[in-house]
């Protein structure tokens, strides 16, 4: 499909989009909007419409509040510039483009926290860790030690490493048993379980426009989050429906 792809009719039908979902956010609510690398019809050059994008978001008022990358290890090689003509390599990531009209909008980093290493875990127990130099300044919680505190476990990197959902998910198998085709282009549970968390409180709503095979409403319902999604295709919220029944 890329190759009838235009990005300056792309740029504009996007723009229009998004400001249409602005006045959708309450106050202090952010969109997230993922995007893939794509190359130039018929060159083995990187199309720049997300950075075209993101400076067109910027003028128009919205603030770019931050990027998470989801780094697939089984991310096929999907061009011949990879597989045939090997001047490229393999592309392992998609970008989360995270906007909001504040440049404050509601987040809470403490409902994503990850489980302490080992070593953390023993660095606590101990009462803290002897600081050698003075580069840590506010990050001490007491004079001469680091790494005293428990906070409950560590902030994430923005990134997240996570493969596809695997042919044999149980929506992968209730669209076969009814005949109806999986959705080409699934989201796992991981980056939208970060932003979910990160983002919104319980009982919020979350609306995904571009609902696809409803992953973002699953996530929403098992984080007790309230939610609304649009789909053209109305195949894919069929077999979408499956994620959200308790068979």
């Amino acid at each position: 499909c890329y190759t009838s792809w235009h990005p300056d009719s792309w740029l504009e039908t996007a723009l229009t989009h998004f400001d249409a979902f602005r006045p959708l956010l309450t106050p202090g609510g952010s969109m997230v909007v993922n995007l893939a690398d794509v190359y130039f019809a018929g060159l083995p050059a990187l199309n720049l419409y997300q950075e075209r994008l993101v400076l067109a978001m910027h003028e128009r008022g919205w603030n770019l509040c931050g990027k998470h990358v989801w780094c697939s290890p089984s991310k096929p090689a999907a061009t011949d510039y990879v597989t045939k003509q090997r001047t490229r390599v393999t592309n392992g990531f998609e970008t989360f483009f995270w906007w909001s009209p504040t440049a404050h909008p509601q987040a809470d980093n403490r409902n994503v926290l990850q489980p302490y290493s080992d070593r953390q875990i023993k660095r606590v127990a101990a009462g803290g860790e002897q600081r050698h130099d003075d580069k840590m300044g506010p990050r001490m919680s007491h004079p001469g030690l680091r790494y005293r505190k428990d906070n409950k476990g560590s902030i994430p990197k923005n990134f997240t490493v996570c493969g596809p959902e695997g042919p044999y998910s149980s929506y992968i198998r209730r669209c076969k048993q009814a005949g109806l085709l999986p959705h080409p282009a699934r989201m796992p549970d991981k980056p939208v379980e970060h932003f979910v968390s990160l983002l919104t409180r319980p009982h919020e709503t979350v609306f995904d426009p571009f609902g696809g095979s409803l992953k973002v409403a699953e996530v929403c319902k098992r984080l007790n989050r309230r939610y609304l999604s649009s789909e053209k295709w109305l195949e894919a919220i069929r077999g979408g429906l499956f994620r959200l029944d308790d068979g």
